[in-house]
Parts: C-alpha cells; structure tokens; sequence
C-alpha cells in the first residue's frame, strides 16, 4: 500500500512539474529535451547505465581504490566524469537560461 502511494505520488509531481514547465503534463515522461529542460525515463543514472557503462566502472574503481565515495557524492560523480576510460554519450540538455524577475519584486542590489 505505502509504494502504489508512494509511486501515484511521484507520477502527480512528474504531471505537475512538466505543466509547470510548460509541456503537456505526463506522469511517466520518456527521455526528451527542450531549450528549458531535460527529463529522463528513469534517473539520470539509469541513464549512464545504458548509455555510458565505462563510467559505472570508473565509479567504482574510486571507490575500491578509496579516493571515492560510495553513493551519490559530486565530488565522485566529477572526477569520474574526468577520468573515464570512453567519451560520454551524446546527452541532450537544455541550455539553463536566467531565471526571470517577478515584475512584482524589487530589482536586485546586487545587479
């Protein structure tokens, strides 16, 4: 009962924020890409599974060797991205524009 919750959960917030976004809400989007985002069909390290397996293998050398981290960590994530023995593949992204200033809110100091 806690997961079909769990997973009805986690399909309303993938309908939402693709609204949000601006494309036709899904509750289990396929990998696609747009100027404004890129969504996967699973995580993004399904992903690099399929896609770019030699990074997996990377990854856990650096752990092994203990100059990384198990687990999700940026540091490992970095240096495993670095040294991979294969060139990534092809991964479509959107390109992160400026966030835009509500016209309700001052304008920024800092700017």
């Amino acid at each position: 009962m806690r997961l079909e919750r769990q997973a009805r959960a986690n399909r309303a917030k993938n309908a939402n924020l693709l609204r949000y976004l601006g494309s036709t809400p899904s509750s289990q989007p396929a990998n696609d890409s747009t100027g404004r985002y890129t969504v996967f069909e699973d995580t993004l390290e399904t992903y690099l599974d399929q896609q770019w397996p030699t990074e997996e293998e990377r990854r856990r050398e650096l752990v092994r060797a203990g100059e990384g981290i198990d687990g999700k960590n940026a540091a490992t994530y970095l240096e495993t991205t670095l040294t991979a023995p294969a060139e990534p593949p092809f991964l479509p992204h959107a390109q992160p524009s400026p966030p835009r200033r509500s016209p309700s809110l001052p304008p920024d100091p800092r700017q």
